[in-house]
């Protein structure tokens, strides 16, 4: 299996954004670690602000396009969980590729996902 690297679209400072948990304020790439996460809380203006790279975000108007629908999401429930650091037994990816994550719920697997293709499609273009 072949995969081709996914243009990224810039994404401004500031920006409210969607990755595939939910919605931030865009901080930029983490200043330390390239390809970390990380989430700060302003408690007191209420806002969430993502420090990642860009590819893993898109603007929040993206949200707009997620297809629960869509064909390319693969979520299969197995048996039991696979360790204790999984989630549930639901494994979620992408069409035929790697399990990218676990959850207790069909649903959380499906939106998951749907949010990550979203991202993909929007940084290529689509």
């Amino acid at each position: 299996m072949t995969t081709e690297a996914t243009p990224v679209r810039p994404i401004e400072v500031g920006t409210t954004v969607i990755n595939h948990h939910g919605t931030y304020a865009y901080g930029g790439p983490h200043p330390n670690h390239e390809g970390w996460t990380q989430l700060s809380f302003d408690l007191r203006h209420g806002v969430t602000t993502i420090l990642t790279d860009p590819d893993q975000v898109a603007p929040v108007e993206v949200e707009a396009n997620v297809n629960l629908k869509d064909p390319r999401i693969k979520v299969v429930k197995h048996d039991k969980k696979p360790g204790y650091w999984a989630s549930g037994p639901w494994a979620a990816s992408i069409e035929d590729g790697p399990v990218i994550s676990w959850h207790k719920t069909k649903k959380s697997g499906v939106e998951e996902i749907a949010r990550r293709l979203a991202i993909r499609d929007w940084h290529a273009g689509n």
